[in-house]
């Protein structure tokens, strides 16, 4: 009984500790976005959008429930 005690408490300590980690990343990319350089050449609109749609083709793609590849299944 002890012992799976203990592992309750290990389990919820680490994933609070994994929570933390992601919480101390996000601060610091959030701190450090406001020091950056602006950008010297931007993207055009039309590349932009061609950019996001392959990307979302491409997640689409991945995690539809009817194109399932048995070696990509996530």
């Amino acid at each position: 009984m002890q012992i799976a005690l203990l592992c309750l408490m290990n389990t919820d300590f680490y994933l609070y500790f994994i929570d933390l980690c992601w919480l101390v990343i996000g601060a610091y990319w959030l701190i450090n976005a406001f020091n950056t350089k602006q950008t010297i050449r931007k993207q055009s609109l039309a590349l932009r959008w061609a950019y996001l749609l392959a990307l979302a083709f491409s997640f689409v793609l991945l995690y539809s429930p009817f194109h399932q590849i048995s070696w990509l299944i996530v």
